[in-house]
């Protein structure tokens, strides 16, 4: 039974992640080429966020893969190469949300002098 609920819990999560990702990117695209579509001061394009959204979808196939199909046993190698290429797009992933991280407080220092000019 607490075979069935990991394999449950891995795969929900898996596929939430995925789903989660593949919705932000199609929102993220929809909202990009709609028409008259205002942003307000501190939105821009920030392309990061949707590689790092197909980053994350393939991140969560790849564990899935990992912790379900791929038999460390029988196959050592390519176990181990699809956990070095996780860990290197986790890795990666952290990297986007830093230069995201760094672009929003630029873009916030800069939104905050505008304002404080304009007073």
């Amino acid at each position: 039974m607490s075979g069935l609920i990991y394999w449950l819990l891995s795969t929900g999560l898996c596929a939430a992640g995925f789903l989660g990702s593949a919705a932000y990117i199609a929102y993220s695209y929809w909202t990009r080429h709609r028409s008259g579509a205002a942003g307000g001061e501190l939105s821009g394009d920030r392309p990061w966020r949707r590689r790092g959204a197909a980053v994350c979808a393939l991140v969560c196939v790849l564990f899935h893969l990992g912790l379900h199909h791929v038999d460390p046993a029988r196959r050592p190698r390519l176990f181990l190469a699809l956990w070095i290429v996780v860990l290197l797009l986790v890795g990666w992933l952290c990297l986007l949300a830093l230069a995201d991280m760094v672009y929003t407080r630029k873009q916030t220092q800069q939104a905050l002098r505008r304002s404080r000019r304009s007073r």
